[in-house]
């Protein structure tokens, strides 16, 4: 996999020393106002006065990784030579040799001398907070669980937050990561006329937003950097059409925002259907993901394409922004049509305001797939439109990653699954599954205590 010069690989932060992170710095500095009519103090700070906090929810999410994803007992390549499905994601091909170099490996088993697994643990971001002091993870290989503390490292693009798991000597048939992250959601409420009040910086953005201006990797490239330079000649056609040749920056910012928004809705064709390529019923190996350049190519996107685009339209037209995957807990409230729903992997996008008094970032929502399903049309700039800001489902949406793949020097076999691990001598080629669920912290407590009270009284 190419990596960007600017990158920061994860070797050169093995021996960085990070405890696990209290949440203070980088909190999330909106307010809790009950009532989105209450007056507004003018001297608050920006986000309580624009995005003001309904109603929460507290979640614990779970992640398992699973390695290998498969079953080692049933090789890769059939009698006939023929691939079995799972284990090249779509779109892959490998030689013979290398078939037959996994084959061999997946005799042996996972072994290697060291390992450091990474997995996303954002600490905030528009519409949660993370809660790092009941955090658990743990390491099982071949049935031996261990219970360990990773390693938090922050500074990487967009505001990503990377745990590291650092695993040694192991020669095993399987290997499992298990974390559990407790976190807290709500609802985003969205003041647009103040919002519209925001200009833009007279100097230059903080630092998180300056690494949201930089091209993502899976986004604006995928195998070289060459692409980068294709796909904005791409994006300042595409940009200047939109907005009549208008400069980006003579438009205020939640108006260009919003206006982006709107082209990129109608523009992009969610028909090749869900983004997660699934290896068994409540698993999946990966997502399925297109560059700016096949977007604008083909028109026809995965469901989970939108967001990311529009965060590339945003960066390119000089507005901050970070694509938010999360896990959609829409069976805790049932669908937007009124029934049940179904938990899944889903994405939004959040572009950056500058408060001028405190030099901050206040990130703002904008959920591209569910404006669509209002309509496939534009609605008129001078109304507010639900999830534009204003999102009640995010009290239901879980932030589990700003990248589809970690922003540092690891790799994973198959489809981008936000993990990622960097192993000696060699990292294992094959194929991992991950597994994503979630229940409400008050359900948790009461499995807990349920637990706690049999093995009591056995």
């Amino acid at each position: 996999m190419a990596t960007m010069s600017n990158w920061r690989t994860l070797t050169g932060k093995l021996g960085a020393a990070a405890a696990v992170l209290a949440m203070t710095a980088g909190a999330v500095a909106q307010s809790n106002r009950g009532n989105r009519n209450e007056p507004v103090d003018p001297n608050a700070p920006l986000a309580e006065r624009i995005l003001p906090r309904g109603k929460t929810k507290q979640w614990v999410m779970t992640v398992d990784i699973y390695y290998p994803g498969l079953r080692l007992e049933v090789p890769p390549v059939d009698r006939f030579g023929v691939v079995r499905p799972g284990f090249l994601a779509p779109g892959q091909t490998v030689t013979q040799a290398e078939w037959n170099r996994i084959a061999e490996m997946a005799s042996r088993g996972v072994a290697f001398d060291t390992a450091a697994m990474v997995f996303p643990v954002p600490l905030s971001s528009a519409s949660h907070q993370a809660a790092m002091g009941t955090f658990e993870s743990s390491v099982t290989i071949d049935g031996r669980e261990t219970k360990m503390t990773p390693t938090f490292t922050e500074g990487y693009q967009s505001g990503e937050r990377l745990a590291r798991w650092d695993l040694r000597d192991v020669n095993a048939r399987r290997l499992n990561l298990h974390i559990e992250i407790p976190v807290t959601c709500w609802e985003t409420y969205f003041d647009e006329a103040e919002a519209m009040r925001v200009d833009w910086p007279k100097g230059e953005w903080p630092a998180v937003a300056k690494t949201a201006l930089e091209p993502v990797y899976l986004v604006e490239w995928r195998e070289s950097e060459q692409e980068i330079a294709d796909n904005k000649a791409q994006l300042d056609l595409l940009q200047q059409r939109w907005l009549n040749g208008r400069d980006p920056k003579s438009i205020q910012p939640v108006m260009l925002a919003k206006e982006l928004a709107g082209r990129v809705m109608e523009f992009c064709d969610p028909g090749l259907g869900d983004s997660t390529y699934s290896t068994s019923p409540g698993n999946f190996l990966g997502l399925m993901t297109k560059t700016v350049g096949e977007v604008i190519n083909s028109k026809r996107v995965y469901k989970l394409d939108p967001p990311s685009f529009l965060a590339a339209v945003y960066r390119n037209a000089g507005l901050p922004a970070r694509t938010v995957y999360g896990f959609d807990m829409a069976e805790e409230k049932g669908d937007r049509k009124g029934g049940r729903g179904r938990a899944q992997i889903s994405a939004w996008t959040e572009f950056a305001l500058l408060d001028p008094k405190s030099n901050s970032v206040v990130w703002v929502p904008v959920d591209v797939i569910n404006l669509r399903r209002s309509g496939s049309r534009m609605q008129r700039l001078d109304r507010t439109w639900k999830y534009f800001g204003e999102n009640e489902d995010l009290a239901y949406m879980i932030p589990i990653s700003f990248h589809a793949h970690p922003p540092t020097g690891v790799t994973v076999r198959s489809l981008p699954a936000f993990w990622g691990w960097l192993c000696t001598p060699e990292t294992p080629p094959l194929p991992h599954s991950l597994r994503i669920d979630a229940m409400s912290q008050s359900s948790r407590e009461k499995d807990r205590n349920a637990e706690d009270a049999r093995k009591r009284n056995p």
